[in-house]
């Protein structure tokens, strides 16, 4: 079990130090384009049940999921939008 504590799953990457900040900085620049013109971010779960993205036309890849279970065998997947808390509006992104 110990032998990946260096390295992250595929698919993912660790942002550190300066590459955080610049990928911070740039999205708070894109943030703020969307809320001067009205919008306002919309939080969205960060997991969700697995059925809804196995259609076929559902444009995700099932091989390119990270999918989990709960203790109901019910199987869901991780989103893949930003998971920080957010203001809802009704005007949305």
């Amino acid at each position: 079990m110990r032998k990946n504590l260096m390295i992250t799953p595929e698919g993912t990457k660790d942002y550190l130090f300066e590459e955080c900040i610049t990928s911070c900085d740039i999205q708070e620049k894109i943030k703020n384009c969307f809320v001067n013109r009205g919008y306002s971010k919309v939080d969205t779960p960060c997991i969700e049940f697995y059925d809804l993205f196995s259609l076929e036309d559902s444009g995700y890849p099932q091989e390119a999921m990270f999918k989990t279970t709960d203790t109901n065998g019910n199987a869901s997947r991780f989103n893949i939008t930003d998971c920080q808390n957010g203001s809802n509006s009704s005007k949305e992104l």
